[in-house]
């Protein structure tokens, strides 16, 4: 694991790092781990408080048609009657 290579998704290093360290065995390079994984977390929450990270939640730009709301289609039947089944 090369310093400098970093995936948005997941961190190799973060990932080794908590299953060695859980599990309680022994690896030459946890040290290592344990500071990139920490290194990492302080470089996030910084990002997170300047806000250069997108938030996690889904972005809706609908209003979401309830059950019992009119079809959206102008039919006249509430939606369960209509496009619901």
């Amino acid at each position: 694991m090369e310093d400098g290579l970093f995936s948005n998704l997941v961190d190799i290093k973060q990932t080794a790092y908590g299953y060695f360290s859980i599990s309680g065995l022994k690896y030459p390079e946890l040290e290592l781990w344990r500071k990139a994984a920490m290194d990492e977390e302080t470089r996030y929450r910084k990002a997170s408080q300047e806000g250069n990270i997108l938030p996690n939640t889904p972005i809706r730009n609908e209003k979401k048609v309830g059950r019992n709301d009119p079809c959206p289609f102008g039919s006249g039947k509430k939606y369960k009657k209509c496009c619901g089944k």
